[in-house]
């Protein structure tokens, strides 16, 4: 995987087209949703690459252009597809919920007939008898009634043998009617099976049944069943905070999984001088915080060989429960969050997944170039060297084991794993504003550089020898410093006066003619581009300089600046 990434962004269906299958499923779900829409429907491979891709990412794409507008993508999925998306979008706790399903029939239908027939027949036995279930009374003639004394009001038969009844609205009757006419002709044994089933079966087994068959297939998609995701991760809303308890009492903190509290009683006896609100404002936030560590603490990511498997097991995580609240905080939650339990993980929490995933891929695409040491110590050392921007960050408690008392905030893995992405997002400022090569970048020998050998790379370590060049003018940006040139830098970087240290003008005319006059006429991103190097110039101050106090710097120029001692 090349460090810099194809340009998705401007990717033409022609140039998609052109790509092989397997960076075309790559580089769909970094694609915003119509285009990625689009770009599988349309495609002369539309259907090897639905069948191909993974069920959660097209569930996905379904809820993020809604259910009605996806009926080219459903018409291209299998049965088996379906029913998955039936699996986790049509339950609510324990219970079936039919308007979803045929939400999903309708779109079927409005598609074609046929396709609704085909995708119908190839589901679960169980979910499509749930559909039809308690909304037709089925009568078997001679059995149920006398056929001489005329069928039951309001019934219609396909086969002169069963009447049926129907018990709902218009638009349910004319899709079912259809249905089963097709059935009918098509799988006789079926259609028997389905009206005998609708006599006979209670649909509280059937549900129950169904809930099994769909329990188990969901974990094998990495998501956790109904009762283990309940209480495990908690996204705060306003309509939670406002039911906040209104009184602290011993419940309270009952109520906090305190097996990821290593002791409680501190954070108990922390409370009580405080006033019982804000104490009580706390406390959600520390139940919303050590839901989120519980995240961490299961994000495997120790070895990025194992992405795809870590990612599964957030998605595990954030398969969330309706009854999260009354769980944690024994309160009821209102209807008006019923539909978080799907919503939120797939619009919320799998964009997040996404992102996990991705920045984990360019943290392996940067260690393609830095082979002479392990992606652990590497990690390690990017987060020592923006300690001054997030605090300090060890790596152990970053990307923490999953048996620990200690997990951290996913927040703050995803902190630095913002500055992994603006490491790659500075070398490719570098390549594509001076016209580097791939090859220039990949011959960097630092053995030859002011680095030491035993040294771990780190920022500075990486992007010292391009900027450097750059600003002392030279030809080649990855040509190896003498340590006459980091003499020379230095020299040209700063000027004392007295105890003081301050950038010179001949380093800020530098930096602008070198530097950023070149990134405004080749990116067209400049004031980013800016805001990038300036992170870097950062490092390159803060390692050549130790400087103490700098009275004439630019913030225009440089975003923070890092002082050490």
């Amino acid at each position: 995987m090349s460090i810099i990434k194809r340009d998705i962004t401007s990717l033409s269906f022609e140039e998609f087209e052109s790509l092989p299958m397997e960076e075309k499923l790559t580089i769909l779900p970094l694609l915003p949703p119509k285009k990625r829409f689009d770009y599988m429907t349309d495609s002369r491979d539309g259907g090897e690459i639905v069948r191909s891709s993974p069920v959660v990412d097209l569930m996905v794409t379904i809820k993020e252009i809604g259910i009605e507008g996806a009926g080219a993508l459903l018409s291209l999925c299998t049965g088996e597809q379906i029913q998955y998306f039936l699996d986790m979008d049509t339950w609510e706790g324990y219970t079936f919920s039919k308007d979803r399903m045929h939400r999903y029939l309708m779109v079927l239908r409005d598609w074609s007939y046929e396709t609704l027939l085909e995708k119908y027949t190839q589901l679960d036995y169980e979910q499509q008898l749930l559909y039809l279930h308690s909304d037709f009374r089925v009568y078997l003639a001679k059995e149920d009634f006398n056929p001489d004394e005329g069928a039951p009001e309001n019934t219609f038969t396909i086969d002169g043998v069963y009447y049926i009844e129907p018990l709902c609205d218009e638009e349910k009757f004319a899709l079912v009617k259809d249905l089963l006419t097709g059935i009918f002709s098509e799988d006789h044994n079926l259609y028997l099976r389905l009206v005998e089933g609708m006599r006979h079966e209670l649909y509280s087994n059937l549900e129950e049944d169904m809930y099994r068959f769909k329990s188990s297939r969901i974990t094998e998609l990495g998501f956790y069943e109904y009762e283990e995701a309940i209480g495990v991760y908690s996204q705060p809303t306003n309509i939670k905070r406002s039911l906040i308890p209104q009184s602290i009492d011993p419940i309270t903190y009952s109520r906090l999984p305190v097996k990821y509290i290593n002791d409680i009683d501190p954070v108990r006896t922390g409370f009580m001088d405080m006033e019982e609100r804000l104490a009580l404002e706390i406390l959600f936030e520390l139940q919303v915080l050590i839901n989120r560590l519980i995240v961490a603490d299961r994000l495997d990511m120790f070895e990025i060989e194992s992405v795809e498997e870590a990612s599964s097991k957030v998605k595990s995580l954030l398969r969330l429960g309706l009854d999260v609240m009354r769980s944690e905080l024994g309160v009821e939650p209102p209807n008006a969050i019923k539909e978080y339990y799907v919503i939120d993980i797939f619009r919320y929490g799998y964009t997040r997944i996404k992102r996990i995933r991705d920045e984990a891929r360019r943290i392996r695409s940067i260690h393609k170039y830095l082979q002479y040491v392990e992606l652990p110590q590497y990690i390690e050392s990017l987060i020592n060297i923006a300690s001054t921007n997030f605090g300090e960050m060890n790596l152990k408690e970053i990307f923490i084991e999953a048996e620990s008392e200690y997990p951290q905030s996913i927040d703050e893995v995803n902190k630095c794993l913002d500055l992994l992405y603006e490491i790659e997002a500075s070398l490719d400022i570098l390549v594509k504003s001076l016209n580097v090569s791939i090859a220039d970048l990949e011959g960097i020998d630092y053995s030859h550089t002011n680095i030491p050998s035993d040294s771990k790379p780190n920022i500075f370590n990486l992007l010292l020898t391009p900027v450097a060049n750059l600003l002392l003018g030279r030809g080649s940006v990855f040509r190896p410093l003498s340590s006459e040139d980091v003499k020379s830098l230095y020299h040209l970087s700063f000027v004392r006066d007295g105890e003081n240290v301050a950038l010179s003008e001949e380093f800020l005319k530098a930096l602008e003619e070198n530097i950023f006059s070149k990134i405004k006429e080749n990116n067209p991103h400049y004031q980013h581009a800016r805001r990038l190097f300036g992170r870097i110039l950062d490092e390159y101050i803060a390692e050549l300089g130790s400087v103490a106090d700098v009275d004439n710097l630019n913030p225009e120029y440089i975003s923070v600046l890092t002082i050490l001692k």
